[in-house]
């Protein structure tokens, strides 16, 4: 995404900063779609328990909703996710990068760049344990088969 600002609740980052260092779920959805509708629940739920787990994985919204309020009022009820801006060129771009062919999808990158999944939607339905799973993603990335996962402490 390099110098593409993407944003939260707040003012716009540039990704290369907001994302340095981390594992990046993109979710591929829109609110029209109603099993995106359903599995942005789950992706919510597994969001939630990987942040108490790590504090280096973000979920980025790339959205492919009809209007900017229909997105906007989509991430309301959401996690604290990243999106990126409706409309923006990276959408397209990182569709054909990473051979999306349908929604919703889910693509894990490792905070190298390199794809870890294009099957996220159903890992993260199908998995037995976040831990697990996580786990998996972080094996995958770095050719461990069981890494040490650090747990996130309160400031």
């Amino acid at each position: 995404l390099g110098d593409v600002s993407i944003s939260r609740n707040h003012p716009s980052l540039p990704a290369k900063d907001a994302l340095a260092g981390k594992y990046v779920i993109f979710y591929f959805s829109a609110h029209w779609c109603p099993p995106c509708r359903r599995f942005s629940k789950i992706l919510k739920k597994f969001y939630d328990e990987c942040r108490s787990i790590r504090s280096d994985i973000e979920v980025v919204f790339v959205s492919s909703d009809r209007s900017d309020s229909e997105m906007r009022e989509y991430l309301s009820v959401q996690s604290d996710w990243f999106y990126i801006p409706f409309g923006h060129t990276s959408i397209s771009d990182l569709s054909r990068r990473f051979g999306v062919g349908g929604i919703p999808c889910v693509v894990v990158v490792s905070p190298s760049g390199e794809v870890i999944t294009s099957k996220g939607r159903h890992q993260i339905e199908t998995r037995s344990s976040t831990l697990k799973l996580l786990a998996q993603w972080m094996g995958s990335d770095s050719g461990e088969s069981s890494p040490v996962l650090p747990v996130v402490t309160p400031l």
